[in-house]
């Protein structure tokens, strides 16, 4: 997008959009990963604090 289109596509297109999208962004398999990674993390965290 640096040269204002990806794959023949530029920013108004919507199926380009959608990729940017909240929706799209929750139920992505790598979003999912970095929520259980935070969540285990501060687990961690926690535990050292409280013992």
């Amino acid at each position: 997008m640096a040269y204002g289109s990806y794959k023949g596509k530029d920013i108004s297109d919507p199926a380009l959009r959608e990729l940017f999208s909240r929706d799209y962004a929750v139920n992505s398999d790598w979003y999912k990963e970095r929520l259980a990674l935070k969540q285990q993390k501060d687990i961690t965290f926690y535990k050292n604090k409280i013992f």
